[in-house]
């Protein structure tokens, strides 16, 4: 299985990257490190977090790491990151 980012996941993840990089760079590259670790580990076990409704007939799930939520897709032989952000954002 494969991990891709979508456009508006790899925007997101821009976004963050500048926010936290006004106050502190490093932990801006740490944050953006520690999100791309979590997402990674997704290829072997996919299926293992909840699944989000109002995407069927996608699979469309959601898993935390830290207070960042990603959404993401289990296509046939891939898993696509759809979205990225902070749980105290408006969306």
């Amino acid at each position: 299985m494969k991990l891709f980012w979508a456009r508006p996941a790899l925007k997101d993840a821009a976004r963050l990257y500048e926010f936290i990089a006004a106050d502190n760079p490093v932990i801006a590259a740490n944050v953006l490190e520690g999100i791309r670790a979590g997402v990674t580990r997704l290829v072997q076990f996919p299926q293992l977090r909840e699944r989000v409704d109002g995407y069927e007939p996608r699979e469309v799930r959601r898993i935390y790491i830290g207070p960042y939520e990603v959404r993401y897709e289990i296509a046939e032989d891939a898993v696509r990151i759809l979205r990225l952000w902070h749980a105290r954002e408006r969306r």
